[in-house]
């Protein structure tokens, strides 16, 4: 089979099952099976092994596996971050989380809880390497391809299994930057996610509650007295209820980010 055959049946394929972006897809599945996808690809004829490859690869795209799953990876911040099904695949737009932390004082001591696939934190010491990095998360699993990611990229991050600033060692923060889960619970099953998240990624990662409030109110609640910065990503229309939140413990709403929709998806908060 040549490679121009082969693109357009696995294009195909993921057409049928849904896939948003299956050219996109399709083209970057085959690039990953041949390491690079060359002008001589469409005309070559592809090794059986890489065919067979491939069709493996859609099939699992096919199914709505997120494309990263698949891929085993993920851009963020033009960063490759390695990703599978233990933990919530890093977004776009939490890229504006990062950006957002970028003006934290110098040498500020950092927490960031709900850090997953470590993308947030391992990101914010690429491009911050004066920062003390602290970075937490309930699964101990995540924090294994966290540890992954922070090895790979060199990035100075200290890693801990806790809920927020609870049994992180050391009580004082200077700064909070927190990707925390925000979907509602009310969106199961409806229609209105889509199948790549509400199937196969750790549904401990973005559920949270009727409102998908839940999770602020605890880790606003544990902060020390120290905190002089806190910057949350928000689902949207949450700002509002956040916003009242971080008031709450003193910290008044500086900086608002948004997607290029216009929704607000960062709130900075400074004391």
């Amino acid at each position: 089979m040549r490679g121009a055959q082969a693109l357009d049946l696995a294009a195909a394929s993921l057409v049928r099952a849904g896939c948003p972006a299956a050219f996109h897809d399709a083209r970057l599945l085959l690039r990953d099976v041949l390491d690079e996808y060359p002008a001589a690809v469409a005309t070559a004829a592809l090794p059986p092994n890489a065919v067979d490859k491939l069709m493996n690869a859609v099939a699992a795209r096919a199914d709505r596996r997120p494309l990263a799953y698949v891929r085993g990876r993920a851009s963020f911040r033009g960063l490759d971050m390695t990703v599978d099904d233990r933990v919530f695949v890093p977004r776009p737009e939490t890229e504006l989380l990062v950006e957002s932390a970028l003006d934290i004082p110098l040498g500020a001591r950092v927490l960031e809880p709900c850090t997953g696939s470590g993308a947030v934190a391992v990101a914010l010491a690429v491009e911050r390497p004066d920062l003390d990095i602290t970075a937490s998360d309930v699964s101990g699993d995540a924090l294994a391809i966290a540890q992954e990611n922070a090895v790979r990229h060199q990035a100075r991050v200290r890693f801990f299994c806790a809920d927020g600033i609870a049994a992180v060692p050391g009580d004082e923060f200077d700064a909070v930057v927190c990707n925390p889960p925000y979907v509602a619970e009310t969106d199961r099953g409806t229609g209105a996610l889509p199948p790549e998240l509400e199937r196969h990624e750790p549904g401990q990662a973005f559920w949270a509650g009727t409102h998908g409030l839940d999770l602020y109110p605890r880790r606003v609640g544990q902060w020390a007295d120290s905190v002089r910065c806190a910057a949350f990503e928000v689902g949207d229309g949450q700002d509002p209820a956040v916003e009242r939140l971080l008031a709450g413990r003193g910290l008044a709403v500086r900086t608002r980010c948004r997607t290029a929709a216009g929704a607000v998806r960062v709130v900075v908060a400074v004391r």
